[in-house]
């Protein structure tokens, strides 16, 4: 019984040792740069060790030094392949050892021909690479600013764009980023503001409520020229509160006429450019901070900055900044401590765990700070005294 069982022990054993010695064999051939070569190598290392091992049986206690003849150039065979392994972990971090990259297409060759100013070889380099990668989306503008930027041919970069943007499987960052490229070289090299609004437009209109809209119409709002229908940027209205009129004069009574007048003029100024165009961030926070600081109505400057903060597209970083800057409005105009905690509170709901969160949780610690430093800086009235207080004595020293 004991016999059977050490058969089977002794078969499975060596049925585990043909199948491991199978599977590194199948590998080792898959990853071989040369099968053929490896082939031949096993051939020759089976027929020397398995010559080899009977053979030396013959010699006694002297079979180790005779294997040896048959073992050292097995061992020669090999040593190319063991060093390899070996050393493959360390290779590895600077080669990327086997694995296979990805072919891609290369640009530092028309690069620096573009630097040389040979343009027309630059392009025809562009052009191989997009034979080879058709639709890549960096050749074709690169393409399109050497035409633009360098040779000042405005139309076929505008042609070689268009191309680019009929396959509708780029994505928005690319299609915006192209369009955004159309609408400097529009404004740069023939001053054509209304083509350069017409392509932030294409932006608002084919990706809405997105990023990219968002700072298309930004950037429309910037454009001299006839108004932006702010109606097609997004559904989203805002609203420009009315206040009474000349409330510089109500709110600040020390301010000279002149400078009442330019507040208000500004203010009137800022309004109108964001009846127009309604995404116009810039101007809104302006607005906000004047609201606050020049008419001291702190309610009309949080409405503002509230519809910014409520914008969906817009960054973490420029939310945060708004309610850092409506916390720095209620200390600064109104000394409310608890409505500035109260906006710094905010910005640590939105993004927790962050550097934004963080800076806003530093900012708590120093709000009293902060309320201490503005009411010292308040002009302070002085009391009712009786006059020649200096030259009256007191009642002690008189007696």
């Amino acid at each position: 019984m004991n016999r059977t069982g050490d058969m089977i022990v002794g078969i499975a054993g060596i049925v585990v040792f043909v199948i491991v010695i199978g599977w590194l064999a199948v590998r080792a051939l898959r990853n071989s740069e040369d099968p053929p070569k490896l082939i031949v190598k096993w051939i020759i290392t089976v027929g020397l060790l398995g010559f080899g091992f009977p053979f030396s049986l013959k010699f006694g206690q002297y079979a180790p030094l005779v294997v040896v003849l048959f073992a050292v150039p097995a061992g020669l065979i090999w040593a190319p392949h063991i060093g390899e392994f070996v050393a493959s972990p360390l290779t590895n971090l600077f080669d990327g050892g086997r694995q296979e990259v990805d072919p891609m297409p290369l640009y530092s060759i028309a690069e620096g021909k573009r630097q040389r100013g040979d343009y027309a070889s630059a392009l025809a380099e562009l052009r191989k690479q997009l034979e080879k990668f058709p639709g890549d989306f960096r050749a074709t503008m690169l393409i399109a600013s050497i035409q633009a930027e360098d040779q000042h041919d405005l139309p076929s970069a505008q042609l070689t764009v268009e191309r680019l943007l009929e396959d509708p499987n780029h994505p928005v960052q690319h299609v915006a980023s192209a369009l955004h490229n159309m609408a400097d070289w529009s404004l740069k090299y023939a001053g054509d503001v209304s083509a350069a609004r017409e392509y932030l437009e294409r932006i608002v209109l084919s990706f809405p409520d997105s990023p990219q809209a968002h700072m298309a119409a930004q950037r429309i709002a910037s454009l001299a020229g006839d108004h932006y229908n702010a109606a097609t940027a997004a559904p989203r209205t805002f609203a420009v509160k009315q206040h009474e009129g000349h409330m510089g004069l109500t709110a600040n009574p020390k301010r000279s006429v002149q400078e009442t007048a330019i507040s208000s003029e500004t203010a009137a100024d800022l309004v109108k450019q964001l009846e127009a165009h309604p995404w116009d961030t810039t101007s809104r926070e302006k607005l906000a901070v004047i609201y606050a600081e020049e008419f001291k109505r702190i309610d009309l400057a949080a409405d503002q900055l509230e519809q910014l903060i409520a914008i969906p597209a817009e960054t973490p970083k420029n939310i945060a900044r708004w309610l850092n800057l409506l916390a720095t409005l209620h200390i600064k105009v109104a000394g409310d401590r608890r409505a500035a905690e109260d906006a710094l509170r905010r910005i640590i709901e939105r993004v927790p765990k962050t550097a934004l969160a963080d800076l806003a949780q530093q900012r708590l610690a120093y709000l009293d700070a902060e309320l201490r430093s503005k009411e010292a800086l308040a002009p302070k009235k002085l009391g009712t005294y009786e006059r020649k207080l200096g030259l009256k004595k007191s009642v002690a020293s008189a007696e």
